[in-house]
């Protein structure tokens, strides 16, 4: 199978805030289970070992060897180190933007040494500058084992269309470079954008709230998508909120069991919920207060704890599970190789 593949029905283009995007161009749309793109990683680590910093100079050097790596880098998010603000680029400790850059000078001498006259052919320079952008680019478009050019361009919802999986490397491959596949998880109609989550949503049991911090400090962007954004009724606590103003916006999903406040005198309900932020219940049509808002979500924050806690645990066995599987591959190709 080839190492590349992206379906007809794909297409990248500009998308309204967002960049760019991939969008469903097939007149039939697709269909759920269907592969729409295939790519080996352009830069690999391991698991485990990811280090910012280090990659950079690895993509710094890479694009200072070979002028056609600037062009397919060029695509990624940002395209110039303009597009951070100057706040976020002084958070990365000078020293490791040093040590990086000595890193690449280290490499090239190595290179010219090995073929002389190579450092003519340099259009970046060797500068904070050119290593920070890179930065910037693993930081906002990297996945768990690798940097993929094409795949990156997928952008982020909390409720994607689509997943993502990585295939392990073939253990007799000299490279050893994982590929990435990008397959529908339901229908998609066209002119829909195709979307992927750049978070864990089942490892990670977070709230809007808590998407969001992530999403602006790890990659940059507040998340706009319909479980982080969707119109609220101007109800309850809600009720002399401005139409114009962003509290009517709210997630989806989030709200509480009217069965899990104080009866009232209506009785049990047991099938409405109650609006996290407008304190009326969908059913029966009660109104809680701001404290009794608050106290169920004490309860709540301590259950998901617990359940962030047992899902660690059972990530970290299935780790261990997977690990074990890579070795026995890999001795399983040693074998095969000695008793060629």
């Amino acid at each position: 199978m080839s190492e590349f593949y992206l379906s007809p029905s794909v297409k990248a283009q500009a998308i309204p805030g967002k960049g760019n995007g991939f969008v469903c161009c097939g007149p039939e749309g697709v269909r759920e289970g269907t592969l729409l793109l295939r790519e080996r990683v352009f830069e690999a680590w391991a698991p485990g070992t990811y280090a910012a910093a280090s990659i950079a100079a690895r993509l710094l050097f890479r694009c200072r060897q070979d002028a056609s790596n600037v062009a397919l880098l060029s695509q990624l998010f940002p395209a110039t180190i303009d597009m951070i603000s100057k706040a976020r680029r002084d958070q990365i400790p000078a020293a490791a933007v040093e040590s990086a850059l000595r890193l690449v000078a280290a490499w090239e001498a190595e290179a010219d040494a090995e073929a002389p006259g190579t450092s003519a052919e340099r259009v970046l320079p060797l500068s904070r500058d050119s290593l920070l952008r890179f930065y910037f680019v693993v930081e906002c478009n990297s996945f768990p084992t690798g940097l993929l050019v094409t795949l990156s361009f997928a952008n982020h919802s909390c409720n994607p269309n689509c997943a993502v999986f990585e295939q392990d490397p073939d253990p007799c491959d000299a490279e050893k470079k994982p590929i990435y596949t990008l397959t529908a998880k339901r229908d998609i109609c066209i002119g829909e954008e195709i979307t992927i989550s750049y978070i864990d949503l089942v490892a990670m049991v977070e709230l809007s709230e808590d998407r969001q911090r992530r999403l602006e400090e790890h990659f940059l962007f507040h998340c706009s998508c319909e479980w982080c954004n969707s119109p609220l009724d101007r109800v309850g606590l809600l009720k002399d909120v401005p139409e114009d103003s962003p509290l009517l916006k709210g997630p989806l999903f989030e709200d509480f069991s009217c069965s899990a406040f104080p009866q009232n005198d209506k009785g049990d309900c047991e099938n409405g919920m109650v609006g996290r932020l407008s304190g009326v219940c969908s059913i029966c049509s009660r109104q809680v207060t701001q404290k009794m808002l608050d106290k169920v979500q004490e309860k709540a924050d301590r259950l998901m704890v617990g359940l962030r806690r047992t899902l660690l645990e059972t990530n970290e066995f299935l780790k261990k599970m997977d690990d074990a599987k890579r070795e026995r591959e890999s001795l399983v190709c040693i074998f095969e190789t000695v008793n060629k």
